[in-house]
């Protein structure tokens, strides 16, 4: 985590050391997609507070953009997609081609690809931030979020093309408690991609992962995997200080994992400078494993409190395994915290946010609550009497099958349309993968039930088939993307 705090000593991310250019509208003059233009022309926009979603293809803004404040960004001829959902939601995909961008949540921020002017080496990169942020106007930090890509999305200099960087936030992020340095919020997400993305240097990225999972509150929290190679890291549960989580970086097959909660200062995993280093934590709070620099290293925390480091050698390893829980003070503060004995007030948290988007869909392809009611499971659904006149046909299409299902909706409508359905159902499979991922943190070693998912009972049997709840969530995560894939 060093890097992070090199970053945060330099004054990084202060507002006045950012300088960030502001959001362009989509590019729509060669756009091909008119005849959606003429679609969506004639629709009254509805209020503001309905209307908080944006999808950019290509270089067209599919809805208005009048009252709308989500932003949703993409240059024409790159086939690039930006989804932003949510008040103040802000969704970048340009500098290369084929570079996807979701947010979705009040003020989520996804970037991937780059900002620079005419960049175009940045190539299918994906950014996704599900969670709700504090306005970042609130804090002196960098706007939380999913960066994947390019230093310039954070206000650097990009340090050459990199590809197939992945950058995913799910949960919410906010401002922190502490009263010392820096005392706020900012910096804090997923990174992936250039050594900028954490201000360190100029190191080009390549084939990064970084993915977080759980609340996020302090400041230069979270995943990243930054600067080259193969490099991953990933965390869940909950970070409340400064400089925590997951960090993956500067070369060659390295790896950092974690499934706890940290709330101490400087506390995370990491696997850093080279050749197979490899950290795991799955230990109780604020437990710590760093493996690196260089050559053949692994450290490792289970079970335990406790601190695991390979460092500067061949093959070296440490290894923290008991054969059973800690009895040590730590383990029993683990014991006290916050535990989904199920996972009821996520679920429900999930599916009210579904909700408000596919109200907002239907409001704005001119329809009413009157077209929609709840079903047992709480989710918003289309009146059996009603789907024939708000959802068309494969041979004629409405406004509500494209803001619901994409670009090709004629491949992916429902039989019976509900809120399940938004973004041809990619949150769903996200919600799922969290779901899975927390569920994980707080039962290690045990399947999420099948009552704990929300997809088709084919898709949520393949994903519990891998055995794992890390093997479900990337199972779901994936059905995601294909998902909103299908939307083109």
């Amino acid at each position: 985590m060093n890097l992070r705090k090199i970053a945060a000593a330099a004054g990084f991310a202060t507002g006045a050391a950012l300088g960030f250019a502001p959001l362009a509208t989509a590019d729509s003059s060669s756009s091909w997609l008119t005849s959606i233009d003429t679609l969506l022309g004639g629709l009254s926009a509805p209020a503001a507070s309905t209307l908080d979603y944006q999808v950019s293809f290509d270089g067209y803004d599919l809805l208005p953009t009048t009252d709308n404040s989500a932003t949703a960004t993409t240059i024409a001829g790159q086939f690039g997609l930006a989804i932003a959902s949510g008040d103040g939601a802000k969704a970048i995909a340009e500098g290369g081609f084929g570079d996807n961008a979701l947010a979705s949540g009040t003020n989520a921020l996804a970037y991937a690809g780059s900002t620079t002017t005419g960049a175009t080496g940045f190539n299918f990169d994906s950014a996704t931030d599900i969670g709700s942020n504090v306005d970042p106007s609130s804090y002196s930090g960098a706007p939380d979020g999913a960066y994947a890509g390019g230093g310039s999305l954070i206000g650097g200099v990009d340090s050459g093309a990199s590809s197939n960087d992945t950058a995913q936030v799910i949960g919410n992020m906010g401002t922190d408690s502490e009263t010392g340095f820096p005392g706020d919020g900012g910096n804090s997400g997923a990174f992936a991609g250039d050594s900028a993305l954490i201000g360190d240097g100029a190191t080009a990225g390549n084939g990064d992962t970084a993915y977080t999972s759980g609340n996020i509150n302090g400041f230069g929290d979270g995943s990243a995997a930054v600067a080259g190679n193969g490099d991953s890291a990933y965390t869940t549960g909950t970070e409340t200080g400064t400089n925590e989580g997951a960090f993956s970086g500067f070369g060659n097959y390295n790896s950092a994992t974690a499934d706890t909660n940290y709330t101490t200062d400087g506390a995370g995993v990491s696997a850093t400078d080279g050749n197979y280093n490899y950290a795991l934590v799955d230990g109780t709070n604020n437990s710590t494993a760093s493996a690196g620099t260089g050559n053949n290293d692994l450290a490792e925390v289970l079970f335990t409190h406790g601190d695991a480091s390979a460092q500067g050698g061949s093959n070296l390893y440490d290894i923290i395994t008991p054969l059973g829980e800690s009895t040590t003070p730590a383990a029993a503060t683990a014991a006290s915290d916050p535990a989904a004995d199920d996972l009821s007030s996520t679920l429900s948290a999930e599916i009210s946010s579904l909700n408000t988007i596919f109200q907002g869909d239907v409001a704005a392809a001119g329809g009413s609550a009157s077209d929609y009611t709840a079903n047992a499971q709480g989710f918003d659904v289309i009146n059996p009497s009603e789907i024939s006149s708000v959802q068309g046909s494969a041979t004629d299409l409405t406004s509500f099958d494209y803001l619901v299902y994409g670009l090709n909706p004629a491949s992916n409508l429902a039989t019976d349309p509900g809120s399940y359905n938004v973004l041809n159902g990619a949150l769903v499979e996200f919600d799922d993968a969290y779901n899975s991922l927390l569920y994980a943190a707080d039962y290690s070693g045990n399947l999420i039930p099948a009552t704990d998912l929300f997809g088709s009972a084919t898709e949520i049997g393949a994903a519990l088939g891998t055995g794992s709840d890390l093997g479900a969530a990337g199972e779901f995560f994936s059905n995601g993307l294909a998902d909103l894939l299908g939307m083109l």
